[in-house]
Parts: C-alpha cells; sequence; structure tokens
C-alpha cells in the first residue's frame, strides 16, 4: 500500500550559546501527531491525539466560516488547512493550530456543493462537486485561482486518485463505477464497472499498483487490479458506512466509518481489522481523515496577576511556560516584558527558553524608579540652595581682594550646593514621574513569550504608590 513519503522522521536541533551553556546540547524528538476528522453532521473538524485517538476538541468549531457539511480535510500549501462543505462555494481555510478561519482558499469559480478534494500530481487542487448545475472536477492552482474543469458532468463525482502514469480516475458515486479522463478531461474509459461496486467514494493504488475502492453502499473496502481494474477480492467488509482514509504515521490503514461514528485501523497488507481507534468527541458522519504533524505550543500562566509597589520598591512576579500537550520546544523562546507605567522597569530571567525544554519558570523583576523619600527636591533641597545662594552673595560682597583669594574654596563648596540642591540629590538626575504623596498610579505589564511564528501575552496589573 501506498506510504506518503512525509511520514515518521526523527527532527534533529542544536544550539549553542557561550552566555548559557545548557543551550549546549543535542535535542532529538519523536514527531507527534494529531488526527483530524472531518465531521458533517456537526460542521466541524475534531481534533484526536494520533498517538492514543483520545479526543482533544473542536479544532475547527461548528459553522466556523460558514462551513456547512464538512466533507474533506487537507493541509494547503503554506501548512493551515483547507476544508470543503457542502453548503459553501468556496474552498474554506483555516489555521491549523488555532482552527481560526482565514477566508476563501479557491477563487474564480463558485463551486457547487463541493466535496472531495485531492491535490493532482500536477501540484494543482481537484474538486468534485455534487450540485444542481456542476456535476464536474473542478482544478485550482496552489493559490486557489480556477483553472479549469477536468471532467464533464458525472454522477456525482467523489475522490480522485492517479496512475504512475498520471492519467486522472474518478469514483462516481450514483453509476457505481471508476472512470479515466485524458488531460484535456475527455473519457478514456470506464476502468472498474463491477457489479459488486454500489456507491464508491474513496479510491487509492496500493505499493502494488492495485486499486482499493471503499464503497459506502456495500459497507466495504474492495480490491481490484490496477491494470485491467479487474476485481480481485474484498479487502474488508468489517465497515459501517466507510468514507475517507488515510495511511498513519504507524504504517496502518485509518478509516472514518460514515455511520458507525469512529475510526478504524486496518493491517494494510491483510485488510485485518485492528479496531476502533477513535470514536468519541460526538462523531456524527465523520467522511475524512487526516494525520497532520502537531505543532509545538505553548501556554503562559501568572503567579499572581497584580503586584503594588512602593516608589523605589523591586517586587517580583513568577511567570510558568508550560509546552501545550507534550511537545518540547524546537526553537528558542524569547521572553519580553513591557510595561505602561514609565517609571516602571520588568526584566525576566532568564530571558530565553532553549529548544528541548519541556517548560520552564521565569522570574519577572519589577522595579519602580526613583524614591520620594530620599529625594533633595523639596523641602531639603529648597533649603540647601537657599543656603548655598546667599554664601556667595556673602563672600562676594566682602573685600575684592578676599573675594578672589578665596574663590578656589568657597567657589566649589557654593556650586556644589547649589548643584546638589537643584538636582534634587539624585546621582541618576530628576525623578521620572511618578505618583504624588498619596496617589498610586496603576498600569499594565504586558509579558510576551515569542518562539518562531507564535507568540502569547499575557497581562498583568502594576500599583505604584
Amino acid at each position: 500500500m501506498h506510504r506518503p513519503g512525509s511520514i515518521l522522521a526523527l527532527v534533529a536541533a542544536a544550539t549553542m550559546s557561550a552566555a548559557c551553556p545548557r543551550a549546549m546540547r543535542l535535542v532529538a524528538h519523536q514527531p507527534l501527531y494529531d488526527l483530524l476528522v472531518s465531521n458533517r453532521n456537526s460542521h466541524s473538524v475534531k481534533r484526536f491525539d494520533g498517538q492514543t485517538g483520545e479526543y482533544v476538541d473542536d479544532l475547527v468549531a461548528a459553522h466556523a466560516g460558514g462551513l456547512t457539511e464538512t466533507q474533506e480535510v487537507l493541509l494547503g500549501p503554506g501548512g493551515n488547512l483547507i476544508v470543503s462543505g457542502l453548503g459553501n462555494a468556496a474552498i474554506l481555510t483555516f489555521d491549523r493550530r488555532t482552527g481560526e478561519f482565514l477566508g476563501d482558499f479557491t477563487s474564480g469559480y463558485a463551486l457547487d456543493q463541493p466535496t472531495k478534494m485531492t491535490w493532482g500530481p500536477d501540484g494543482n487542487l481537484y474538486v468534485s462537486q455534487w450540485g444542481a448545475s456542476h456535476t464536474t472536477v473542478a482544478v485550482f492552482d496552489s493559490d486557489g485561482a480556477f483553472i479549469r474543469e477536468a471532467t464533464p458532468s458525472l454522477s456525482n463525482p467523489m475522490q480522485q486518485a492517479w496512475d504512475a502514469g498520471g492519467t486522472l480516475y474518478v469514483a462516481t458515486f450514483d453509476s457505481r463505477d471508476v472512470r479515466r479522463f485524458d488531460p484535456s478531461g475527455a473519457l478514456i474509459d470506464v476502468f472498474v464497472d463491477d457489479d459488486r461496486l454500489e456507491g464508491p467514494v474513496n479510491l487509492f493504488f496500493d505499493d502494488r499498483g492495485d486499486l482499493l475502492i471503499l464503497d459506502w453502499r456495500s459497507r466495504s473496502i474492495q480490491h481490484y487490479s490496477g491494470t485491467d481494474g479487474s476485481f480481485i477480492d474484498f479487502f474488508t467488509t468489517d465497515v459501517n458506512r466507510p468514507e475517507g482514509w488515510t495511511i498513519g504515521p504507524d504504517g496502518l490503514l485509518y478509516v472514518s466509518e460514515w455511520e458507525g461514528n469512529t475510526v478504524k485501523r486496518f493491517d494494510p497488507d491483510t485488510g485485518a481489522s485492528l479496531g476502533i481507534f477513535a470514536q468519541a468527541g460526538g462523531l456524527s458522519a465523520p467522511n475524512s481523515v487526516l494525520f497532520v504533524e502537531r505543532l509545538p505550543d505553548f501556554s503562559l500562566t501568572l503567579a499572581t496577576d497584580r503586584l503594588e509597589l512602593s516608589r523605589g520598591q523591586t517586587g517580583s512576579l513568577e511567570l510558568t511556560v508550560d509546552p501545550v500537550r507534550g511537545l518540547p520546544f524546537t526553537d528558542d523562546v524569547q521572553i519580553e516584558c513591557t510595561s505602561s507605567v514609565s517609571a516602571v522597569t520588568c526584566t525576566p530571567e532568564p530571558a530565553t527558553l532553549v529548544p528541548g525544554d519541556a517548560g520552564g519558570t521565569v522570574t519577572l523583576t519589577v522595579r519602580s524608579v526613583g524614591s520620594a523619600s530620599t529625594s533633595l527636591g523639596g523641602p531639603l533641597g529648597g533649603a540647601l540652595l537657599a543656603g548655598a545662594t546667599g554664601l556667595v552673595l556673602l563672600l562676594w560682597c566682602a573685600e575684592p581682594r578676599a573675594r578672589w583669594s578665596r574663590w578656589p574654596a568657597w567657589g566649589v563648596v557654593a556650586v556644589s550646593l547649589i548643584l546638589v540642591a537643584s538636582c534634587g540629590g539624585s546621582s541618576t538626575g530628576p525623578s521620572p514621574p511618578g505618583p504624588g504623596p498619596g496617589s498610586t498610579v496603576v498600569g499594565r505589564l504586558d509579558i510576551t513569550a515569542t518562539s518562531g511564528d507564535l507568540s502569547r501575552t499575557v497581562t498583568a496589573t502594576v500599583a505604584v504608590r
């Protein structure tokens, strides 16, 4: 059976830092996967743990972006998800990590009840339609722009496949057969025309070049010759309305059961059933399955989200950075902290979490700059300024000779006192703006963690008295 070439690879990353010896190590981990299942009756895409089959969440929420009667889920060229819905006139795009709707993927052509879609060997997207006005296979380029219709009108076309020579095969549900087309869209022949086929929905070629067909109506997967389309045997009959298949990271065949509301596993060589893999989360008419490598993600948690300081005081907050669902960091995680209060600074330590870290705690040191209690800019500063000025005038009015002979000594003292008093007694210059006596300034601390294209932010409140 055909194994996609992108399955199962060890990822290794090495980072070196003279300032951080713990970063000098080789990090290797086994990729983790999620199983995405299109859920027709809830108009959503459900996510399951690809290792255990445990339900995680609805990655694409019900009706997100107007999604209606979900049909097929694929990875798009940019790594996000593209999804077809029977009630949509375009293929929709969703963020692969969050499920957020990103807009229409296809353009230049109004799809009429789009259902199965496949990336062709030419890099184009092939989409079958079940509409009243269009029952063809439409073709779009990798940017989603319409190119042409690859077939004439068919009797409810479903999934597409290509043989080693690049010939297009289409399963047609209501004519109960598989048809071949040349590059111009002309029919070559009806390749599989067998009474055992009652409602073909999916088809693919295995490692031997034979054709496997998922038949919805007969509740079976059937095995045909890839040379002449003749029937070989029933691959399995242990499926309840099969629709949607994929080869998993473990090399097994995964099939969604439209009526059984489960995802089952099969031995790809013998067809032996290996039981149910996923069935929770409210599956209702699942009709496509897709394994995707889990992307690194993390959450940020503050031990407390409020800090109160007096002027000149230093405090701290604790930030916990946790990888989501056990996937170690593959890129540096940079921590930054900014304050909306000009007299407050915030410094993270450590400022970087390195690849391979399974989370960690970051201490945020928060300082309120300056101190009203030690400033000489108040009454004491005023007294010093007046005294220094008086000393200068007194000595200046003395006998001229004494005036100049004593200048080196008393001049330095007097000028120094004036400067100290006028600067408020601070070695760092004037105190920054802050609360006056008895007042409190309340501001915001934004703590942001960034890793590659992923960014997460939490907010704390700081009050300076």
